[in-house]
């Protein structure tokens, strides 16, 4: 096992929100779906003004009957002041937790030393509290809310005591923001801080406040700046240093590590080969998480994402919801599939990558056959509601559901079954770029 490290999060606090309509009072605030968290999954999001700018982020989830808000410690007498505002008439109990601490776990083998899968939010729980891996970027590891004196468990499971400065450098390798460290209070918007590929922003999920604002500026491609990763060559410059390019204005340096930091860049600037500055130090902008150096842009799947999304929501897990005239044919193919098997089974299984796997009807398919006892399945699609129906359907621990175009696990067998040819009208040379 490779060394793996727990990391208290000092800059972290706990906020509860109990009560009856705990659920229903944030669904109507925060950019994300709360409604997640009742399906025994972590979320990430964000608390807006009405014009839709950045106040709070957040992670979420659900533990003893009431919904845990790790948020950041500095500002958290103001969120809690925010969301009294909102209390009204609600059945909700807000209550700062100071006896709960957040922690990290990073650590190449992390998620399945905590019996965590590599799915967004994914939880398990603990004696007294919950982990759950990063709901934003399962490369980023776990967190968990737990009670100070927890901490001894970690031991127990082979984790070492790691430094704040381990999991800084991790963060911004990946391009997570850390809070008004990243985003700038009253100002920064959700789009510009990656909240959509980071899972932090549902387009689906119905009102809250803010959301015009971060709507129109997906709709109508507004989004002129983007929080990148950069590499520091020189003396790293302090946050809210000004980032130059041929004399002109290209964005501000953010939060930062030894030689890597948080940049917010001028995308005009990312397509510009003249070097950045910032002070006396050069940067280099790295790869834009979560996908890197994915050869496709990523708003050729949005309007495929809100179809399948839509239809998911219409047809629950029924053929029709992925396009499928009825099951006898759906099944017909994965019949067919299901001979290659025979090939590799035996007592150490087998796995198999499922591409555009909907709510899951090729696992379902599978499942029970003799062959598939000791299989290992991945599914992998772009709509995140089609991925819960999954989840809450088809609960099994041969099984993970996983959030993205492409496979990110290695398999025996890889079968595509997204509708490639459902291209909605996008530009024929990037769509076929896209599928090659």
């Amino acid at each position: 096992m490779t060394e793996q490290y727990d990391i208290y999060l000092p800059d972290r606090a706990v906020l509860r929100v109990g009560g009856e309509d705990a659920v229903s009072f944030l669904q109507g605030l925060v950019s994300v779906d709360m409604e997640k968290t009742q399906s025994e999954q972590a979320v990430y999001g964000a608390f807006l003004t009405p014009q839709g700018k950045y106040l709070h982020d957040f992670f979420a989830v659900a533990m003893r009957g009431s919904i845990y808000l790790d948020c950041e410690a500095a500002r958290l007498e103001d969120f809690h002041k925010r969301l009294r505002m909102y209390k009204l008439r609600s059945k909700v109990e807000l209550e700062m937790m100071a006896d709960l601490h957040a922690y990290a776990f990073i650590g190449e083998d992390a998620l399945e030393v905590l019996g965590l899968t590599n799915d967004p939010g994914n939880i398990n729980d603990m004696a007294s509290g919950v982990v759950y891996t990063d709901p934003r970027l399962a490369a980023a590891g776990a967190r968990a809310v737990v009670p100070a004196d927890q901490k001894s468990a970690f031991s127990f499971l082979g984790f070492e005591a790691g430094e704040i400065d381990d999991y800084e450098r991790l963060r911004l390798s990946l391009g997570l923001p850390d809070s008004s460290r990243d985003m700038v209070v009253d100002k920064a918007i959700l789009l510009e801080s990656g909240f959509e590929e980071l899972n932090g922003v549902d387009f689906e999920k119905g009102c809250y406040m803010g959301q015009e604002l971060t709507a129109r500026t997906k709709y109508r491609g507004l989004v002129k700046k983007r929080l990148i990763p950069v590499h520091i060559d020189g003396d790293a410059p302090a946050p809210g240093t000004e980032i130059t390019q041929n004399g002109k204005n290209a964005g501000e340096l953010r939060s930062s590590a030894g030689d890597i930091g948080m940049a917010l860049l001028r995308l005009e600037a990312l397509e510009n080969e003249s070097p950045l500055t910032a002070g006396t130090a050069t940067l280099s902008p790295q790869k834009p998480p979560p996908d890197g150096d994915s050869p496709y842009d990523k708003s050729l799947l949005e309007p495929v994402n809100r179809i399948f999304s839509r239809s998911v929501k219409t047809y629950g897990s029924e053929p029709k919801a992925v396009a499928w005239r009825n099951k006898e044919r759906q099944y017909r193919r994965f019949q067919i599939f299901a001979g290659l098997f025979e090939i590799v089974s035996g007592e150490a299984g087998f796995s198999v990558n499922d591409l555009g796997c909907g709510y899951g009807a090729m696992f379902e398919a599978y499942r029970d056959l003799p062959v598939f006892r000791n299989a290992r399945y991945y599914g992998y699609d772009i709509s995140q509601e089609m991925l819960h129906e999954a989840r809450s359907q088809l609960p099994d621990s041969r099984a993970s559901w996983i959030h993205s175009h492409e496979a990110t696990e290695e398999a025996d067998f890889s079968f595509v079954s997204g509708t490639y040819n459902l291209n909605m009208d996008a530009n024929p040379e990037l769509w076929r770029a896209y599928v090659e």
